[in-house]
């Protein structure tokens, strides 16, 4: 196994402003998926090593409060005391866990092969009140991918034309096309189902109506 510190010389001098950075970031509502991080601390990409890589040094040396050689005359510091953002409730305010399929992480631009792992997500701030299983459900069904392999038990399986019907109005929403199904239908559909994730929010007229033709998860 590669040591987690192998790419703190492609970081130069900038591991305590990548700290920085993340330290610094807004909370959110949402967990956010490892790559994206990534991309917004514009973390770099060397010959070996892939951004996801870059991360997995910065978190090794958060833990660490740094990284490198002290006797050498290598050791770099964070800037912070060393804290495990992998422990929920630590001190630092980033929390984050593994969780979803396998997929793809690039490597250096020398490297054919990508890295293939479930990825890492964050929880920034302590504003995001779901788990991120359930941002997963939520995302897997917006997209029609709900119910198939990898995705928690509780949650029904799609009918295969239904599940086809969804990716298509999905991807004319996400283009911002009309997609008028999927605004009256889906949508309101998918928010019901998970409707118990947000305190204070009630069905109108119409869905109160329509509940016994919507099936819960089986844990409500």
């Amino acid at each position: 196994m590669p040591s987690p510190f192998a790419t703190l010389p492609l970081m130069g001098d900038n591991l305590s402003r990548y700290c920085k950075q993340l330290s610094e970031l807004p909370p959110s509502a949402f967990w956010i998926h490892e790559k994206k991080l990534c991309e917004h601390l514009q973390l770099p990409k060397g010959p070996k090593h892939g951004p996801s890589e870059v991360l997995t040094t910065i978190l090794a040396c958060m833990r660490e409060g740094g990284g490198g050689n002290r006797r050498k005359g290598s050791w770099k510091s964070t800037g912070f005391d060393g804290v495990d953002l992998s422990e929920e409730g630590n001190a630092f305010g980033i929390y984050y866990q593994e969780c979803g399929r396998k997929e793809e992480f690039s490597r250096g631009y020398l490297v054919e092969e990508p890295r293939i792992r479930p990825a890492r997500w964050f929880k920034i701030g302590h504003i995001c009140n779901i788990e991120v299983r359930e941002q997963l459900d939520i995302a897997n069904e917006l997209i029609g991918d709900a119910g198939v392999e990898g995705n928690d038990d509780d949650l029904d399986v799609l009918p295969a034309y239904i599940a086809r019907r969804r990716k298509e109005s999905y991807a004319q929403f996400y283009r911002g096309e009309r997609a008028a199904n999927y605004r009256s239908w889906d949508l309101p559909y998918i928010a019901y189902r998970f409707l118990d994730l947000w305190k204070g929010v009630k069905l109108n007229d119409f869905w109160q109506g329509e509940s016994e033709m919507v099936h819960r998860r089986s844990s409500v």
